[in-house]
């Protein structure tokens, strides 16, 4: 392996940055698992005009509106010259473009992995953006460039046109996309995040019901179903980065996502499809609302150590969860992680997130019609009966008898429906 090659999969590990190299026509390096991106042949084509632009100056184009790369040549140790280009990431004015620009992310990410790798992308403003470009030049070229030039240096406008002429050559994808910009109401847009963002569930309902009717039925392509898929993918993504900018702690809100888009890939009829988008929307106003809960009592009932090891134990719910395993992502001893973790909660490691476990699903109980037995997999329960057993001991009631006497689904698809969404 080569040293840069170390480096960069450090920077991409604390960054979430995606970085590229290379050599003439090949993709050399890449820190993003193979399976995650298209065949070399297309990344090498969709990343043509930015190779063929570089030099030794770092450059930076926002593509748009929404994606910010950087590109550079350098000499590696073996004399060769090389091509760095690191991005996309997402600048801020994401959640009021969303999805409707085409993307350069759709012609580098495999189909199969789009939906995973957009919501790992971060957003990054230009500063910070300039700051990791800074750092990858001076390990590269060994040279030291000012931050105001680099800002000063983004290219838009004709560079983007000529490079996103040069990508959509390739048709891969067969977007109308100015019959799908017509038909959002940006208004609608920025109702929807908002009311994530403050924690509101009575105005993200009425929020959803107005946007995902503006998505949902965007005449874009003719497989109706695929479409569907698509833009409630958009809708979540949409949704995870505002319960981000709301408070609520990145591991939890991707890990969200991630569970989320499991259960698009799963569903088989456009009922599903709008369970799943109602759950998911008041699920993240939900963790809004404890993350605001916790800011507004100062955040101090716990030490900086066990509030991360409930960070890490919330953002897993949906996956088995071991004292190993936390400890490994703290960094402690496990027997000192389940000492310190009782002394501070009361509660045993394994109580707690039988008890987390037991809230989440209460949240599914009340806000969907999913099955027993699909609640229980959901959130890694061994069984059913072992869910209805946990669940029992902790609310002093069986599942059924709760969502018998707390559920307001039916009355949120009553209201989805009135409006044909």
């Amino acid at each position: 392996m080569e040293r840069y090659e170390v480096v960069l999969e450090y920077f991409y590990e604390i960054s979430r940055i995606p970085t590229w190299i290379f050599e003439e026509d090949r993709l050399i390096f890449c820190p993003i698992p193979k399976e995650n991106l298209r065949e070399e042949k297309e990344i090498v084509s969709a990343f043509e005009y930015l190779r063929g632009h570089a030099s030794e100056m770092p450059r930076l184009l926002n593509v748009s509106e929404l994606e910010i790369f950087a590109f550079f040549n350098f000499t590696a140790e073996d004399g060769k010259k090389k091509c760095f280009i690191a991005g996309p990431v997402f600048n801020s004015r994401f959640f009021q473009v969303g999805y409707k620009k085409r993307l350069l992310s759709e012609y580098i990410y495999s189909k199969e992995k789009l939906r995973m790798q957009i919501s790992d992308t971060p957003i990054v403003g230009i500063g910070a953006f300039c700051r990791f470009i800074r750092a990858a030049a001076a390990f590269l070229q060994g040279k030291i460039y000012e931050l105001e030039m680099l800002k000063n240096g983004v290219i838009t406008d004709e560079f983007e046109d000529k490079l996103m002429d040069s990508v959509l050559a390739q048709a891969i994808f067969g977007i109308r996309e100015e019959e799908m910009f017509s038909l959002y109401n940006l208004e609608n847009e920025n109702h929807f995040i908002s009311a994530i963002q403050m924690g509101s569930l009575e105005a993200v309902t009425d929020a959803l019901m107005k946007y995902s009717g503006d998505r949902l039925r965007a005449p874009l392509t003719a497989d109706t179903r695929k479409q569907k898929e698509y833009e409630a993918v958009a809708l979540i993504t949409i949704a995870t980065r505002a319960a981000v900018a709301g408070g609520v702690d990145v591991d939890t809100a991707f890990s969200l996502s991630d569970f989320y888009f499991q259960r698009i890939d799963r569903h088989k009829t456009t009922k599903e499809l709008k369970d799943i988008l109602i759950h998911a929307t008041r699920t993240f106003c939900k963790k809004v609302i404890e993350a605001k809960s916790k800011t507004e009592r100062g955040g101090g009932e716990y030490s900086p150590r066990i509030q991360r090891c409930i960070r890490y134990i919330r953002a897993h719910l949906h996956y088995s969860i071991s004292l190993e395993e936390a400890g490994e992502y703290l960094g402690v001893n496990p027997k000192y992680l389940s000492r310190i973790f009782f002394k501070e909660t009361g509660m045993k490691f394994s109580d707690f997130i039988r008890r987390e476990r037991v809230k989440e699903a209460c949240v599914l109980l009340k806000t969907s019609d999913m099955s027993y037995i699909d609640i229980a997999n959901s959130l890694a329960f061994s069984s059913q009966s072992y869910f209805i057993k946990v669940f029992s001991e902790v609310m002093n009631t069986t599942p059924q008898k709760f969502r018998a006497e707390n559920s307001n689904y039916s009355e949120v698809i009553k209201r989805m429906n009135e409006h044909k969404i």
